[in-house]
């Protein structure tokens, strides 16, 4: 099984697709986490999308697309996370799959309003050590306790052009898996959210 998960900057999707990831017995790829772990080992390749990112634009479609297929290839199930980003991707997704007689099962929409997501990207913070996201009213990272601090693509001049480059490339997918597309509310809890997906998705498990 394939799943995609997409929405806005602060949606929730992150957090939201590695709840799903896990219920489902699916492989959690988040195309975030493997940049940051690029970042953080200074690679060439981490620098590049480091200069992308702090710009609050999207890491080029053939570096993500590769990144992707040499992941999802060695797994018989995956939930992406954050891709793909754009039709772009989606039709080399769509085409990649089809060559390894698979295919996008459902696409999963977490649907917040643009004030609620700002608001929760503008407090949001990060583990310094391993770069997992943390609770508004943490001091520190509940994983291995190391200190927090503000992810440069959360500032608010970046969140803006974040959200204007999800509005001209990734919102489309709408539209793109009109045929399989699942919505669900993303304002409540963690947990009311995750009861929401797992409800509409019920079709497809």
């Amino acid at each position: 099984m394939i799943v995609t998960f997409f929405g806005s900057p602060g949606s929730g999707k992150g957090t939201q697709a590695e709840l799903t990831a896990k219920t489902l017995g699916l492989a959690h790829v988040s195309t975030g986490k493997h940049f940051r772990r690029e970042i953080q080992q200074g690679t060439p390749l981490g620098l590049e999308i480091r200069e992308v990112m702090e710009a609050g634009q999207l890491v080029s479609d053939e570096i993500v697309n590769e990144l992707v297929f040499s992941i999802i290839g060695k797994l018989p199930g995956a939930l992406l996370d954050g891709y793909p980003r754009n039709p772009v991707q989606a039709e080399s997704l769509d085409e990649y799959l089809e060559n390894a007689g698979r295919r996008v099962d459902v696409a999963v929409f977490l649907d917040v309003p643009k004030a609620e997501a700002v608001a929760r990207l503008a407090g949001r913070r990060h583990c310094s050590k391993c770069g997992a996201h943390a609770p508004f009213a943490a001091e520190r990272c509940g994983g291995c306790g190391a200190g927090l601090m503000r992810r440069n693509d959360d500032d608010p001049a970046v969140i803006r052009r974040r959200f204007t480059e999800y509005h001209l490339k990734t919102k489309p997918l709408e539209i793109y898996y009109s045929d399989k597309l699942v919505r669900v509310n993303g304002i409540g809890s963690v947990e009311q959210v995750h009861e929401r997906v797992m409800k509409a998705m019920k079709p497809w498990r």
